[in-house]
């Protein structure tokens, strides 16, 4: 899930850029041989297994798909802002002019740069340990996936967002989506089936529901002024979240004669 928050990230750092993609589509590809056993942590950089399993980073491309047409501007000590911060926010409009929003997106991320130290799990003792070619660089992650019985607790804390709505908006509903260890993460289930590496038809289908996205019923807090509402979300280190603030539909006027 740490690929999805650095995509969240790296969009919302993004600016002036026609276009770009993301190496590569699935673990399947020509620069090298063909993998037996899916999420490899040294080759496996695509948005799918070669099961054809999406991954927290597939889903990440999906829920910007549907990002608004407007970016809109963000305070504040995260990124883009605060190009040092590890949580970053990437919010998008429907609509340019104020009075025509409908809803509000948030992109939100958990991702520090990488150190120079790398790690790597020892498979007999289960325990991360510092490695000239190890595949992580970062400790806590490293241990986190390193064998359940030494499992690190995801750090969970919570991230209010206030957010400015137009005045016809004052009582939008909040849905969140949530990539991280217990949401949207089939290498979990795959780890949870033993690792398998063939997977059979009923395991990849464990996997594949495991990677599906999750809408989640948030509350919406009034701030301060009319125009403000704060919600708060759970983020775990690495992690990210999309929350869509929906406008309440507008009356219509009636003329009466």
């Amino acid at each position: 899930h740490g690929a999805a928050a650095f995509i969240f990230r790296q969009m919302g750092a993004i600016t002036d850029v026609p276009l770009f993609s993301w190496w590569t589509f699935s673990d399947i590809f020509e620069e090298q041989w063909l993998l037996s056993s899916p999420y490899d942590n040294v080759f496996g950089y695509g948005l799918q297994t070669n099961h054809g399993v999406p991954k927290p980073s597939y889903r990440a491309f999906q829920l910007l798909k549907d990002a608004g047409t407007w970016r809109l501007d963000v305070t504040g000590r995260v990124s883009p802002v605060a190009m040092n911060a590890s949580r970053s926010v990437l919010a998008t409009a429907d609509a340019e002019a104020t009075d025509d929003i409908s809803e509000v997106k948030l992109y939100v991320a958990d991702w520090s740069p990488p150190s120079t130290l790398l790690y790597s799990c020892n498979s007999a003792t289960k325990m991360c340990e510092e490695s000239p070619s190890g595949s992580y660089s970062d400790f806590a992650l490293c241990s986190q996936q390193c064998g359940s019985e030494h499992r690190v607790a995801a750090r969970e804390n919570y991230v209010n967002i206030s957010v400015k709505l137009p005045p016809h908006c004052a009582k939008p509903t909040a849905t969140l989506w949530r990539i991280d260890e217990t949401h949207t993460n089939p290498k979990a289930a795959w780890l949870k089936q033993g690792s398998p590496k063939y997977p059979t038809h009923d395991q990849l289908a464990w996997e594949r529901e495991a990677s599906m996205l999750f809408p989640e019923t948030i509350e919406v807090h009034a701030g301060l002024t009319g125009d403000i509402s704060t919600i708060s979300i759970p983020l775990e280190a690495f992690a990210a979240s999309h929350v869509s603030l929906k406008c309440p539909p507008k009356s219509k006027d009636r003329v009466y004669i």
